[in-house]
């Protein structure tokens, strides 16, 4: 019975120990981790917190995994090369250790002793298959990824860089993202293996980062082969009501953003209205446009539903909350400003003389 029992333990603690070393060597070299997963737990990092949860189904049992990512280019090859070897190498370190403890337990305790000894069977397991060149799908063994890293092959530093980018985009500001990164993300010249398809993804980073920096043109065609992709309904949806937003924010432009939103709301189905972020896009397309439009009230009412349907909604990171504040803020003190120079200028132009006067008894 304690045999059948140790031995779930002892493959947890393996798996748990050689994760473990992937999360502290990638904190040494600067990584940010965003989640770590020893079956059937799992840590998720979210708005600066982290939470608890369960990973569910068999599929992945006694396995686990680290994501996490550069937030700069710099030495980038040296420090993937690092992170990848250090699960590995932490199995080893703590399978000899579990070994040596073994060997000293043995004619103490026989219990703690087979323990020792699963573990150390496990975790030496663990750095032999780890270290195995093998991908399947999309996950590299460590192996795999060594193996690329001293080759000189640069697929998995651009991999990185995109990935990094994207899980970066609720903590940072587009504009605040490492240039060394976007530059690699965007290189493609540099091919990835196996071929990914990640024109939308890199159309998506080109976006966020132009429109962020007001490179309108740049914003422009990234946001046009966004559209053009023929994404899933949701997808398709949120990019109709960024156009819309662009075209408010960035362009000034009221026909434009007025056509882009009935686009969008003509897709809108029942089940999208209870869908956070796409009510939170409605509601800044019509706050950005009742601005440019000079209804400031109106305005303001659509930026405080904006804001509260991000506040509320828990998935949505802060960092787009305060994002999403300072460029509403911003686009109805630009307009409150330009409306009343206009109104300044239209009121110069009245001849005094010719103004109607009402005559006040004394």
């Amino acid at each position: 019975m304690l045999l059948v029992l140790s031995l779930p333990l002892t493959l947890f603690a393996a798996v748990f120990v050689h994760e473990l070393g992937h999360a502290i060597v990638g904190q040494m070299v600067g990584f940010k981790l965003h989640r770590f997963a020893a079956w059937p737990l799992c840590l998720d990092r979210f708005n600066g917190s982290w939470r608890l949860t369960r990973l569910s189904g068999l599929k992945g049992a006694f396995s686990g995994f680290v994501q996490a990512y550069p937030l700069t280019s710099r030495q980038l090859r040296m420090r993937v090369l690092a992170f990848s070897a250090a699960g590995p190498g932490i199995s080893v370190v703590f399978g000899a250790t579990a070994a040596l403890a073994a060997a000293h337990l043995e004619a103490g305790s026989a219990d703690l002793a087979a323990f020792s000894g699963w573990v150390s069977l496990w975790s030496f397991l663990i750095a032999f298959v780890s270290v195995l060149p093998t991908r399947t799908r999309n996950i590299r063994s460590d192996g795999r990824s060594l193996l690329e890293l001293v080759g000189g092959k640069p697929g998995l530093l651009r991999e990185y860089a995109i990935f990094s980018l994207i899980s970066s985009n609720g903590e940072l500001r587009p504009r605040e993202w490492d240039k060394g990164l976007v530059e690699l993300a965007l290189d493609t010249s540099i091919e990835v293996s196996p071929p990914l398809d990640l024109e939308a993804t890199l159309q998506f980073v080109r976006y966020q980062r132009s429109a962020d920096l007001d490179d309108i043109d740049e914003a422009r065609a990234a946001l046009g082969s966004l559209l053009r992709q023929g994404l899933p309904h949701e997808g398709q949806l949120m990019w109709e009501w960024e156009s819309a937003w662009f075209h408010a924010f960035s362009l000034k432009d009221i026909e434009g953003a007025r056509k882009q939103q009935c686009v969008a709301a003509g897709m809108m189905q029942e089940g999208d209205f209870k869908n956070a972020s796409l009510q939170i896009d409605k509601w800044k397309v019509e706050a950005a446009i009742a601005a440019l439009e000079g209804r400031f009230c109106d305005a303001r009412l659509a930026a405080s539903e904006a804001l509260s349907c991000a506040t509320s909604d828990r998935s949505y990171p802060a960092a787009l909350v305060r994002a999403l504040e300072s460029d509403i803020s911003q686009l109805i003190n630009e307009q409150s400003v330009r409306w009343a120079s206009v109104a300044m200028v239209h009121a110069e132009k009245i001849d005094p003389a010719k103004s109607p006067t009402r005559q006040v008894d004394a």
